[in-house]
């Protein structure tokens, strides 16, 4: 019968590996919760990064840890720079600085000339002291008061 106060070589090994067993189950476990809480915060982090960058596709953001999710964000916003820079007029502000042109737009550098039987503005004879009669009259003769 074996003596518990003196353990053989072989009670001794199985006692260390069971021991040794148990410590890695314990160790891998707490691995496996630091995972998946690093998952979490990384998803989170890169949800966060979306809502606060809007002009950047959610797709482009990507990445498992925080070092990666801010390299994907800093080549996005590169390229989301690019794009806009390439669809901006030669000449035009920047978007984004809140500038704008200021003002109606230019006027002609001279005014339209007049088409024979079209009346400008300029040219409309006024209508405004004539009665109803006579500006039917008118309407039916060409348009043109009297």
């Amino acid at each position: 019968m074996p003596d518990p106060e003196n353990p053989t070589p072989a009670e001794d090994k199985d006692a260390i590996i069971a021991q040794l067993r148990d410590q890695l189950g314990t160790v891998t476990a707490e691995r496996d919760a630091a995972t998946v809480a690093s998952r979490a915060a990384v998803t989170k982090y890169r949800e966060t990064l979306t809502a606060s960058h809007p002009a950047i596709p959610a797709g482009l953001i990507a990445g498992e840890t925080l070092e990666q999710v801010d390299g994907s964000l800093a080549a996005a916003q590169t390229i989301v720079d690019q794009v806009r820079a390439s669809m901006q007029p030669a000449g035009a502000p920047a978007a984004g600085d809140g500038s704008a042109p200021g003002g109606p737009p230019p006027a002609p550098a001279s005014p339209p000339t007049s088409l024979p039987g079209v009346q400008t503005l300029a040219t409309r004879p006024s209508w405004a002291g004539l009665s109803p009669t006579q500006k039917i009259t008118a309407g039916l003769s060409n348009g043109r008061p009297e």
